[in-house]
């Protein structure tokens, strides 16, 4: 479904550039939306983290989400291969002073891999197979988040968007962190990823998940539930229906419970 979406809003951006107005209408809808958009995530994102808090931003894409971190005043550090994108994150995120960008993937283990270029730069993906048409590639440095954390401190929100790789990620993880996000997508081709992260992340400590669909600003959840009740249960057992088919799981170390308690 996301990459249907994708297919067809590309459709559309190539024909406003090609009657010269695709910058104009950007431009429009751009006004038109952000402001409420960004205020519904800041409100959402004020129960997770505060002003200090070390952000690791997973698949930071063009600041979408790290704009929102820095408004919170969080202490920011953006992994994104596509050095392209990385004056965008700069300008969204200002000042600057607590941020800094990375050209890393992340994964399982130290190496080079291959990024598949998208299209549409935010299905870029180091999975071959991923959504989207394919129109380049280019070798990247990967890393760890355990190396990571080794030079930077350990975060207390890692936010993980990285179209297929969550997996390998998080297996690259042996210390908890207190607030962990992963994108999911919940086709049955990709939904044991998903439950294979959820395994992940339990054999680090007590947690505790909930989610949100892509384009929600809320919780779907009105209690958190413990990690592998969670695994066993969704998404078809939570009465809740994925009207999307994609959107974040929410893990939160039970131990920080009394500071990121929210619905």
């Amino acid at each position: 479904m996301k990459a249907t979406r994708l297919i067809l809003r590309n459709q559309v951006r190539y024909f406003l550039v090609k009657i010269g107005l695709f910058r104009f209408v950007r431009n429009c809808l751009y006004r038109l939306r952000k402001n409420d958009t960004h205020h519904q995530l800041l409100q959402f994102y004020s129960k997770l983290i505060g002003p200090g808090d070390l952000v690791f931003d997973v698949g930071a894409n063009r600041g979408q989400s790290a704009e929102v971190f820095s408004n919170l005043g969080a202490h920011i550090i953006a992994f994104e291969p596509q050095t392209e994108l990385h004056s965008e994150i700069r300008h969204v995120c200002r000042p600057t002073n607590h941020l800094l960008i990375l050209p890393l993937g992340l994964g399982e283990t130290e190496e080079s891999r291959t990024l598949f270029i998208s299209s549409f730069d935010q299905t870029s993906s180091l999975r071959s197979d991923w959504e989207g048409d394919t129109v380049g590639s280019s070798t990247i440095s990967v890393s760890t988040l355990d190396r990571q954390i080794a030079i930077h401190g350990r975060p207390h929100y890692c936010k993980i968007d990285a179209e297929g790789w969550e997996l390998q990620i998080l297996r690259g993880l042996s210390h908890p962190i207190p607030l962990i996000s992963f994108e999911f997508h919940s086709s049955p081709s990709e939904l044991p990823s998903a439950k294979l992260a959820l395994d992940q992340i339990s054999t680090l400590g007590a947690y505790d998940c909930n989610f949100r669909e892509a384009s929600s600003a809320k919780m779907a959840l009105t209690d958190w539930m413990p990690v592998n009740d969670f695994q066993r249960s969704f998404p078809n057992s939570l009465g809740v229906d994925l009207t999307e088919g994609y959107g974040d799981i929410f893990c939160r170390l039970r131990s920080e419970n009394d500071r990121i308690a929210f619905h």
